[in-house]
């Protein structure tokens, strides 16, 4: 139970900050095309990031990225030694990285080809 309680305070303070910082102000999020994530969208998924709304996008990075972190904490909070902590948190955190945002990547490529589709 108390798992439970640290993977929903740490996403939901995760997904607040990041809201605070980045969403919620208009020169962050003008920024954002050109952040990191979404230079990886574009570069391994050939996702055309301006294309989706950019609120649509923050928020999607920003629950993707709350969950990683929450993820990636709780799964440390099993391990006891800290440095075996450390080291199993960079890995775990490495490898949610890639593995959420390859859903992320696909679920764009597949809604770009579903509106090349319709036009």
């Amino acid at each position: 139970m108390l798992e439970i309680i640290i993977f929903l305070v740490c996403f939901i303070l995760v997904y607040l900050l990041y809201y605070i910082v980045v969403i919620s102000r208009r020169k962050k999020l003008d920024k954002l095309v050109n952040s990191t994530e979404c230079l990886y969208l574009k570069t391994r998924y050939q996702v055309d990031v301006t294309k989706i709304p950019i609120k649509t996008l923050a928020n999607h990075l920003a629950l993707t990225n709350a969950f990683i972190m929450a993820l990636t904490v709780l799964i440390i909070s099993i391990v006891d030694n800290w440095i075996l902590k450390f080291v199993c948190g960079f890995f775990v955190l490495m490898i949610l990285i890639l593995i959420f945002y390859h859903f992320l990547g696909r679920y764009y490529q597949k809604k770009q080809k579903e509106e090349k589709h319709e036009l």
